[in-house]
């Protein structure tokens, strides 16, 4: 079968996926759903925005403060995310706008146990032309928090996401569109998800899982030991550009490339496959068709396995 039927064939798989994503989303607890189509800045059609226990949130109105929290989970429709440091002594959030806004588009926020909750606005639905509500969220997190967050989750529609300077066990980025910013990011695990938005990550993280179809995804790694690494993607390049040579390493991409930069380690076997697209590897590799093997066969070695259709996949030593 020909390249380009492969990838037609995949790409009406991935439509199909996508529109189930959507009409599932639509029902779910805690979600967006759109009834029609977005043109420029309105609505045509329906628009859903729901979560559970609308009663327990309160208005956030101006500037909020909130202490003893240990996970922050957020939930925002459209404009900007911005996660920062600062030195006050308690978490701190608000949200900014170009226009004054009615009390049922304020956000809402939640504190259940030690979880703060935030929300775009009051739950609503509605039909017709509907103007967008952009609008940028703020969060500060106390730079004397030296343990951070045990969880840090975004679910994100379209809104713009910059992160910069987070402490957290594990971070969760689940994003439809909107470019993704993570600067100085000190996890175990990143977990991030998007559809059309380009990703950019720099930090120390052990174990790393993207998903993109259509965005470009940067990270620099600078972890002396990497777990795990996983990505997929459809039509986005990956650059990886990583401090140690992770000891399991998944890549699986349609029409993306693969642009991987190590430095000298234990030794790696490379278990790779492409239809249209070049394997290139500038370690002194043992190689075959499909694997390529760098300080022969040992216990420490780490295994990388990239499967591509017509993306190059490109390893390079620092």
């Amino acid at each position: 079968m020909k390249t380009s039927a492969i990838i037609r064939i995949i790409a009406s798989v991935l439509l199909i996926i996508f529109l189930v994503f959507v009409f599932t989303n639509s029902i779910g607890k805690n979600q967006i759903s759109f009834n029609g189509f977005k043109l420029f800045s309105f609505n045509l059609g329906g628009f859903n925005y729901r979560f559970d226990d609308e009663n327990k949130y309160s208005i956030a109105d101006g500037k909020t403060s909130v202490k003893d929290i240990n996970k922050i989970d957020l939930d925002w429709v459209s404009g900007n995310i911005r996660i920062e440091e600062y030195d006050g002594s308690e978490i701190e959030f608000y949200e900014e706008s170009s226009s004054n806004l009615a009390e049922d588009k304020k956000m809402r926020y939640m504190v259940d146990g030690e979880t703060l909750k935030i929300r775009f606005r009051k739950p609503y639905t509605g039909f017709g032309i509907k103007n967008a509500l952009d609008k940028t969220l703020v969060v500060r997190i106390p730079v004397s928090m030296e343990d951070g967050l045990s969880e840090f989750k975004i679910e994100n529609v379209s809104s713009s996401i910059e992160i910069e300077a987070l402490i957290a066990n594990v971070l969760i980025v689940d994003s439809v569109s909107g470019e993704i910013k993570i600067r100085n990011l000190i996890a175990d695990e990143i977990d991030l998800e998007t559809i059309s938005g380009s990703v950019n990550v720099s930090g120390t993280c052990k174990n790393i899982d993207f998903e993109t179809v259509s965005g470009t995804i940067n990270a620099v790694i600078e972890s002396k030991s990497i777990e795990k690494v996983s990505i997929g993607s459809v039509s986005g390049d990956a650059f990886l550009n990583l401090d140690s040579c992770p000891k399991d390493l998944d890549m699986e991409a349609v029409s993306g490339s693969a642009y991987i930069t190590i430095p000298e380690n234990d030794g790696f076997v490379v278990k790779y496959g492409t239809v249209s697209g070049d394997f290139k590897c500038n370690f002194e590799v043992s190689l075959t068709k499909k694997e390529a093997v760098y300080k022969g066969n040992n216990s420490s070695q780490s295994k990388l396995k990239i499967n591509t259709v017509s993306g190059d996949i490109n390893i390079d030593k620092k």
